[in-house]
């Protein structure tokens, strides 16, 4: 079967969510993942101040996610890991894993490439009560706003900064469907307690926006889908740098590393 969702970062299979429910069980869902373990000191730290769910497999990349993401406001998560074997997946289990976290979260995390986006889009396009936060990599500016679902407003396309905050990063990408920058350079966990590892992601970008986002929602549990997104770029900082490549012009640069 043809992969159509590619990351590099990872080998892992699809878990199936626990306790999928009409109304959201978790704040935060995410599909990111990794296949090494040397970050058992954050997983203590997350397990002692966010809400995981049960039997969660925990992973570096995932790990990561969830640290930048409880950093930053998220208290409850979980994954829903849809990689195979090469950091690949079917469009099949990509939509199937969209379907399983919007069912149990008001937001989630999903990193979109290959030739399924527009399918991709279209499924969460059809889950208007659900955030969701995504990176196109190096396609952000080929799309036109105008005859793709990746247009949805329940869909947050985010680009990421430089390290000092003030400008896209050298390779970022940019276009009229993202809407959002976020940090996503000289970013750093602790491993062991007295050492840290720095880190390079967008994904780790859009977990400090899930974060924002995620007290957003405990604040105004109304706001959903893209009345939820909304909120979070009206919060966010004019950039005017980021004008013609950023809509709206709007950054997060005030967040916790």
């Amino acid at each position: 079967m043809k992969n159509f969702w590619k990351l590099t970062v990872g080998v892992l299979s699809l878990l199936k969510a626990a306790s999928a429910q009409a109304n959201p069980a978790y704040e935060l869902s995410t599909l990111l993942g990794t296949p090494n373990n040397s970050m058992p000191y954050v997983q203590e730290m997350l397990k002692s101040h966010v809400g995981l769910v049960p039997g969660m497999n925990f992973t570096d990349y995932t790990t990561g996610v969830l640290y930048f993401a409880s950093r930053n406001g998220t208290q409850s998560a979980q994954t829903i890991q849809v990689l195979q074997e090469g950091g690949n997946a079917s469009l099949s289990d990509v939509t199937q894993a969209i379907e399983m976290a919007s069912a149990s979260s008001k937001i989630v995390l999903a990193p979109l490439s290959g030739d399924g986006v527009e399918e991709m889009c279209a499924r969460m396009y059809l889950k208007p009560d659900t955030a969701f936060l995504v990176t196109l990599g190096d396609v952000g500016y080929t799309f036109s706003p105008f005859n793709t679902k990746c247009a949805a407003r329940n869909i947050l396309f985010v680009t990421v900064l430089n390290e000092e905050l003030s400008d896209l990063g050298e390779f970022a990408s940019f276009g009229p469907l993202v809407r959002l920058a976020v940090p996503g350079m000289d970013l750093s966990a602790p491993v062991d307690g007295d050492r840290r590892v720095s880190y390079l992601s967008d994904g780790f970008g859009m977990a400090v926006a899930a974060g924002k986002m995620s007290e957003i929602s405990r604040r105004r549990p109304e706001l959903k889908g893209a009345e939820l997104i909304r909120q979070l770029i009206e919060e966010a900082e004019v950039l005017p740098i980021l004008r013609g490549r950023v809509t709206g012009a709007r950054a997060i640069r005030n967040f916790t590393r």
